[in-house]
This record gives structure tokens, sequence and C-alpha cells, in this order.
């Protein structure tokens, strides 16, 4: 014990303890950050899709996914999963106002709640790009994407009320992983006879099964 209490006292320890607190403390940042970080899965050789967005702070914009194969166009498909919590915050004003996740499907679109969200069943990006939910929280696009093409999927997703002077300001009862927002995409490369996307993640996952 007395051996213990030296230690403590000896001013390299504790400056050994600082550099650790420091170090564990970077940790926990890193950490948030690993979890709002975007998920990227390969499916089947050398298909493979990368997210596209841009984020400033709480805010996502222009949420797509990219062919990054080289040669093989393929199908995708994304999920984009929007804590349904609400909170309370004060406004510029002053003013206590309730808050939740906002998307905008389009820029011209007026943002909709993580609740309508989640009734949402289909997105047009124009005539030809149509996003469709499945019941496995999955959108698919209705068409095949090229090598090095890019298909925008949201316009923006973002808390209001809970940046201050660029800085994160959490109301009391929120952490920072409860606004947590992953993406994750996948893809497959055409299959002779099937036109459609879920069908094509379909016939994959019944080929995983078999083997």
């Amino acid at each position: 014990m007395k051996l213990i209490k030296k230690w403590f006292k000896s001013p390299i320890h504790i400056m050994m303890m600082l550099v650790l607190i420091a170090v564990l403390g970077m940790g926990t940042i890193a950490y948030f950050t690993d979890v709002e970080a975007v998920v990227n899965k390969i499916t089947m050789g050398n298909i493979s899709t990368d997210i596209r967005e841009t984020v400033d702070g709480l805010t996502k914009k222009n949420i797509g996914v990219a062919n990054t194969s080289g040669k093989l166009e393929s199908y995708v498909r994304i999920r984009v999963d929007i804590p349904t919590i609400t909170y309370s915050y004060v406004d510029e004003n002053g003013k206590s106002e309730t808050g939740s996740a906002l998307i905008k499907i389009s820029p011209q679109d007026e943002a909709i709640t993580a609740e309508a969200w989640n009734n949402l069943n289909e997105i047009k990006i124009d005539q030809n790009t149509v996003w469709k939910k499945e019941s496995d929280g999955y959108w698919y696009l209705n068409r095949t994407v090229q090598p090095g093409e890019e298909v925008l999927f949201l316009t923006e997703i973002t808390y209001p009320g809970l940046m201050k002077d660029r800085k994160l300001a959490l109301p009391d009862g929120i952490t920072a992983d409860m606004l947590a927002i992953p993406i994750t995409s996948e893809a497959v490369q055409v299959i002779d006879g099937v036109t459609d996307a879920y069908e094509a993640f379909q016939k994959v996952a019944e080929a995983d099964a078999d083997q």
C-alpha cells in the first residue's frame, strides 16, 4: 500500500497518468466519430460501393452511393437509420423549442421528421432514378449503377438547435451516441435474367445460404 501511495506521489508517474487520461479522452472522441461514420460493405467479388456525403457538425448533406467497382455495373441498396428521439433546446432568440432529426429528400422539398421518414416507401430522384424501401429496411435502386457513377439518395439530415457557435450543445439526457446516423451501402453484380435490385440481392442471399 505504501508503495502504491509513493508511486502516485512521484511527479513522473503523475505525468504518466495525465498522458493516459488524455489518450483515453482522445479514444472517446474517436469512438463518437466511428459511431457516426459510414459503414461500407462489399458483396460478390470485385463489386464495391462508397457512400458519398458531406458532414458539417450534426448535418449530413448530399448523401448518395458511388459504384467504385471500376468496370462492373451493379445493383445497389442503401440503409439509413435515423433516430426518432426528440429533445428540448433554446433557439437563438431564447425561446424553448422541441426538436428532432429533420430530413430533406430534395432541395425544394420541405423537411420531414424522422417519424415521417420511417413511413416513407419511395424516393424519386428523377424520371429514371427511384429508390424503393422493402420490408428489410433497405432502399433499393430501380436501375443499375454504372462504374464510377454516383447516385443521390438524400439531400440533407440535420438536428436543429444542437450546434451553438459551431460547437455541439447537447440537452440534458441526450448523449452523442443517441444521435448517430449509421449509413450502409451494398452492391451486387448484374445477374443474367434478373432485372430488379431486390431480386438480385435475394438471389445472392439464397446462394450464400446454400453454401
